[in-house]
């Protein structure tokens, strides 16, 4: 069996196929019926070549999002679970594409009506020998009222009829449960209150530079070099006392400077523990360790609530002017998470190395 995914002519062989034969012989006796005699010899098979002509697919009549099948098709879909589900949950669909054609180079059929859905790509799950490919696809009902889901569409070329072809599933019948927490689309909250900036540098105290009248029979103490040297060790003490005090202050103050230098060093100890996992080779803890550090270095940054950040958190952040690559790495940030923590996919090294590479960068980012 050949597949080519381009049109033109195409020279097929010569095929080979190397092989062993028994030429028997007979000495003429009785023993030949008993112990026949054989000879095996090597011999090389050789095909004539044979020249193969693809005509290319039609333009005419080509849908716009054409999976790429050819042959014949069935589509059929159906939910993971029939019973009523809490909104935001997720639901797995399950996607069947049966039939006869190139089932190793078509796409996933395309979802219609995707409103008040959060919807993930499509995973193929092809079955060897079965005529028949199972696309998975993840998505999360974001609104109480959805009764249903779908349809979905799967376009293909048919080689009997020579024309293209569109299947359509059913739509599949679903309940959603309202929750109460669950987050409106669409809404934000007010800022927070602006942070008082606390009045500094009250506190520093004179100091007095010279003993008085003190001084050696010989020469006055404050001409030699040791009384000047003595002298500045308790002063650059005090001032470097004074200055980790105002550096303290600065820290537990309300600021955006002493925020943002609270949410690094805090972000920057807490990444040294993945880095751990992943030298341990623990995936599977990665994803929900870099969460809980992200949204933790979110909320200190921004005066968040840790527990409450989610990908919605992009819309809060926009009013802080952000830089919108990091607003970018964000939210795929937040997307690759919710993948892996609703899809119950694997987490391999290579995954686990993209979203630690990916907090890594939000962290560490100076914009």
């Amino acid at each position: 069996l050949v597949s080519t995914y381009k049109d033109g002519e195409f020279a097929l062989g010569p095929f080979e196929l190397s092989c062993n034969l028994l030429l028997g012989g007979r000495t003429g006796t009785l023993l030949d019926e008993f112990w026949p005699s054989y000879e095996k010899k090597r011999v090389t098979l050789k095909s004539n070549p044979v020249t193969v002509t693809v005509l290319p697919l039609p333009k005419a009549g080509k849908p716009q999002n054409f999976s790429g099948g050819v042959g014949q098709f069935q589509l059929d879909t159906s939910a993971s679970s029939q019973k009523p589900i809490l909104q935001g949950d997720p639901l797995s669909i399950k996607i069947v594409v049966s039939g006869k054609g190139n089932f190793d180079s078509i796409n996933a059929p395309s979802l219609k009506n995707t409103g008040n859905l959060k919807v993930y790509p499509a995973e193929r799950k092809q079955i060897a020998g079965d005529n028949k490919v199972v696309f998975e696809q993840v998505v999360i009902p974001l609104d109480p009222k959805i009764t249903k889901i779908g349809p979905y569409y799967f376009s293909y070329f048919d080689t009997n009829t020579q024309t293209y072809q569109i299947l359509k599933s059913n739509n599949i019948k679903i309940s959603i449960k309202p929750d109460p927490h669950f987050p409106k689309q669409g809404t934000s909250q007010n800022n927070e209150n602006q942070a008082t900036v606390d009045v500094l540098g009250k506190d520093i105290l004179f100091i007095k530079e010279t003993p008085g009248n003190l001084k050696l029979k010989s020469d006055y103490i404050y001409h030699q070099f040791w009384f000047w040297l003595i002298n500045l060790i308790p002063l650059l003490i005090l001032l470097g006392l004074l200055v980790y005090q105002h550096y303290q202050k600065l820290m537990t103050s309300d600021t955006s400077w002493s925020r943002t230098t609270r949410a690094n060093q805090n972000a920057q100890r807490k990444l040294s523990s993945v880095k751990k996992l992943l030298k341990e080779e623990h995936y599977a803890q990665i994803p929900e360790e870099l969460q809980r550090i992200v949204k933790e270095f979110l909320g200190e940054k921004y005066k968040l609530k840790a527990a409450g950040i989610t990908g919605s958190v992009i819309t809060k952040l926009e009013k802080e002017q952000l830089d919108k690559e990091l607003l970018t790495l964000i939210k795929q940030f937040f997307e690759r998470y919710d993948y892996y923590s609703f899809t119950g996919s694997q987490v391999t090294a290579t995954t686990a190395t993209e979203l630690f590479q990916l907090a890594e960068k939000i962290l560490t980012s100076k914009k």
